[in-house]
């Protein structure tokens, strides 16, 4: 992962950090090995960021930014029940497909140092639960447990992320290749949920 010249100072830093926590994890990296990376000194990486809590903090923040308010935002709508999973499976796959490494990243981090999923409690837990209650009771879908079936979800669209050298060797498949098959994914597991729970007009 290389750091462009032109990006600001922040940005620098944020994405030598990520470099540094992915290849070290949150234990093992050092504000000084993340200051050289960012090309900057020590003092200007404690300006910006005080310390490397605060730097993995704003990390998982901003990779979450842009996928928890539009699904926040489709539950508050009044759009279907299939655009709502439409969008909660379109942008996470497409978050993941910017930032591959994050599925281990968030593995060994919530393992070592679960205080650092504090950026989970903005996802809207209740309103996706009473969501799914209502299209429960309009005899939109099956009954299943809100927990089961984000599982369920979260399941369908990271593996093939982590799994991904796995397939890559077993299928001899090209990078460009297995972007194609994880835009595919979109569509691949709307499909499959939409099975296990819709139920079908007579």
């Amino acid at each position: 992962m290389e750091i462009e010249e032109h990006i600001s100072t922040e940005e620098r830093i944020i994405k030598a950090a990520e470099k540094i926590f992915l290849r070290e994890g949150y234990a093992g990296a050092r504000m000084q090995e993340i200051a050289n990376e960012a090309k900057i000194n020590k003092a200007m990486l404690h300006y910006y960021f005080g310390s490397k809590k605060e730097l993995m903090e704003k990390i998982f923040s901003a990779k979450f930014k842009e996928f928890i308010p539009k699904v926040t935002e489709a539950l508050q709508s009044e759009t279907t029940f299939e655009n709502v999973l439409r969008v909660y499976i379109d942008t996470y796959i497409d978050m993941l497909m910017r930032n591959p490494y994050l599925p281990l990243f968030l593995i060994d981090t919530m393992h070592r140092n679960p205080e650092f999923l504090s950026f989970t409690q903005n996802f809207p837990g209740k309103l996706f639960a009473a969501w799914l209650q209502k299209q429960v009771d309009l005899k939109k879908i099956r009954p299943i447990k809100p927990h089961h079936l984000l599982l369920n979800m979260i399941g369908l669209c990271v593996f093939p992320i982590l799994a991904k050298p796995m397939f890559q060797k077993v299928f001899q498949i090209e990078e460009t290749d297995y972007q194609q098959i994880l835009t595919e994914r979109k569509e691949m597991v709307y499909d499959f949920v939409m099975r296990a729970i819709k139920i079908d007009d007579e």
